[in-house]
């Protein structure tokens, strides 16, 4: 039982830190956009 819970903790981590990246990866996305709509 311990084992199953901590391979489905480690699984929800791993989610969240693919997330985590692609929301960073979105918001330089859109301050390039922003500075390049000032320019």
């Amino acid at each position: 039982m311990i084992k199953i819970r901590y391979e489905r903790s480690s699984r929800k981590e791993e989610y969240i830190y693919k997330y985590v990246k692609i929301e960073e990866k979105a918001i330089i996305m859109v301050i390039i956009c922003i500075i390049m709509a000032k320019n």
